[in-house]
């Protein structure tokens, strides 16, 4: 696999660079939504010319190869997150970007930290993608989080929410001063996003072309919530033929493909884990529908939104609404609403709502660079 040049921190001297240069730190390049939002703020930035280090704590995931080849990875070589604590201390202490970007809870604490003893003058942003509402959980590592979050995020020079849901979350449950706050929407429509979204796609049933096909993509985790979408899909079933491909991989693939048996539908429904190019199989969709209990800014939902594929999804916190213009874009069903989620399933297939072209224009890369340039530098 091809990709960019690529530097180890392991025992390395690193000369300091001129001025004007952005690093962004992430633990790997895994497919989820986060990740993605980095690797086109990267690609964004380095387009106007910007130095760009990507700081990674491995070099892993199916982003790599997407990464512009003006762009110079940093690996830390650390499986775990939290052993990245010295590699990036020493990183911010002999690179000293003018600015670093971290992302992912877990990531931004430990960039935070890192920073504190560094004592570099590099300018440290975080961005917070998800609830801090929705961490505290019986996991002991998820617990302590919500805590280091109200210690440690007020002592970054900045902190990026991905909706005005998140900033308003991170001011009530984080504790962060609204100064500090910024609301800056992910910048998730590309030129690449229609290119990608013209390839040539297989999808499993010979027969698609003459029936309705619907849409989820994210990780198979309890936040997204496949369970209830099954079921609805299920429900649907009994008033029209339809067909749901559900795009990515997770801990319940198990239990779902179980659900899918007990109902009985497994010709209606496809899990092809994580695909590379999903935008194409949502450019086939008749419907994209987002179950999830809880969201921060779901990018799926808006390049669906973008691709002009009529949209449903629940009302959670938070995200949706602001996408979806609290339903005028889209259909929102109450969360842990199977009933609600399956009767707009029904009215969008059959009446889908029309969505002007200025609704995603928010979400569009070189304008989301635009306002990160403006903060950063």
């Amino acid at each position: 696999m091809e990709r960019p040049d690529v530097s180890s921190m392991a025992g390395s001297s690193m000369r300091s660079t001129h001025s004007r240069k952005l690093a962004l730190f992430l633990p790997s390049l895994a497919g989820g939504g986060a990740e993605r939002v980095m690797l086109n703020i990267a690609n964004g930035f380095v387009e106007r010319g910007i130095e760009v280090d990507l700081v990674l704590g491995q070099l892993t995931g199916p982003y790599t190869r997407e990464v512009s080849k003006s762009v110079r990875i940093v690996e830390l070589n650390r499986k775990h997150t939290i052993s990245c604590i010295p590699g990036l201390t020493r990183y911010l202490r002999q690179k000293q970007p003018t600015v670093m970007l971290a992302t992912l809870n877990h990531a931004n604490i430990i960039a935070l930290i890192a920073k504190q003893f560094a004592q570099a003058p590099t300018k440290l942003f975080v961005r917070e993608a998800n609830t801090i509402t929705h961490l505290n959980t019986p996991d002991p590592r998820d617990s302590i989080i919500p805590q280091l979050i109200k210690w440690l995020y007020p002592k970054a020079d900045g902190v990026i929410a991905g909706s005005e849901g998140v900033a308003d979350d991170l001011e009530k449950n984080g504790h962060v001063p609204r100064s500090l706050i910024h609301t800056v929407y992910n910048p998730v429509i590309t030129p690449d996003l229609y290119e990608q979204s013209k390839q040539p796609v297989k999808l499993p049933w010979p027969d698609h072309k003459n029936i309705p096909l619907v849409v989820a993509v994210g990780r198979l985790t309890e936040q997204k919530n496949f369970t209830m979408l099954i079921q609805a899909f299920s429900e649907l079933l009994k008033e029209r033929t339809a067909r749901l491909l559900i795009m990515g991989e997770g801990e319940e693939r198990t239990q779902l493909e179980k659900l899918i048996r007990k109902l009985k539908i497994e010709a209606h429904v496809a899990l092809p884990g994580f695909v590379n190019n999903p935008f194409a199989y949502i450019a086939q969709a008749d419907l994209f529908v987002l179950s999830s209990s809880w969201e921060g800014s779901p990018n799926a939902l808006i390049q669906a939104v973008a691709l002009g594929i009529p949209a449903v999804s629940t009302d959670c916190p938070f995200g949706p609404a602001e996408i979806l213009n609290h339903g005028e874009y889209g259909r929102l069903s109450p969360i842990h609403d199977m009933q609600t989620l399956t009767a707009n399933m029904f009215k969008s297939l059959e009446s889908p709502l029309k969505v002007p072209p200025h609704a995603w224009e928010p979400y569009e890369q070189s304008k989301v660079t635009d306002t990160y340039f403006k903060l950063f530098f």
